[in-house]
């Protein structure tokens, strides 16, 4: 089995992706629809966020039991997933507590109208912040490894 998603995981991946994504733009195209007293037309995307929620969580947990698993198997590497692992968590809860809520204007609709606490708001403020800062770091490793492979 294992040798199999090796060799095909990105593939099963893909296929599995693939068929999330047409089940929630089905359910976006015949799903049930209404219209708010602004006469702004919105459609119910309940299935697309179970389906978010539900890989979001096995996501974490496949991380998890990997990060385990190396601890366990490779003893020193592991250590240094797990510190990787600790230092995401560091990171987004630093980022969180930097976040700033906004008051005020259309973000009191918001909390009204949806029910959006101050603590949700800041969370998905962090995740965003957090998707940024490693998606900078990334394109800097990846500028400093391109430079350094020419030169080599």
């Amino acid at each position: 089995m294992y040798n199999k998603l090796l060799k095909n995981g990105t593939t099963y991946a893909m296929i599995v992706g693939a068929v999330l994504i047409a089940i929630f733009a089905l359910g976006i195209i015949f799903g049930d629809r209404s219209v708010d007293a602004n006469g702004v037309e919105a459609v119910e995307v309940d299935l697309g966020l179970q389906m978010t929620v539900v890989l979001t969580i096995l996501t974490f947990l496949a991380m998890v039991l990997a990060v385990f698993k190396d601890i366990f198997l490779a003893g020193r590497s592991g250590l240094k997933a797990l510190m990787g692992f600790i230092v995401l968590i560091v990171m987004f809860f630093v980022l969180k507590s930097m976040v700033t809520v906004e008051k005020g204007g259309s973000w009191d609709i918001l909390y009204k109208e949806y029910n959006v606490t101050e603590n949700a708001s800041s969370l998905v403020s962090a995740g965003i912040y957090s998707c940024f800062f490693f998606l900078a770091i990334s394109v800097l490793v990846f500028i400093y490894s391109e430079i350094r492979g020419l030169f080599n």
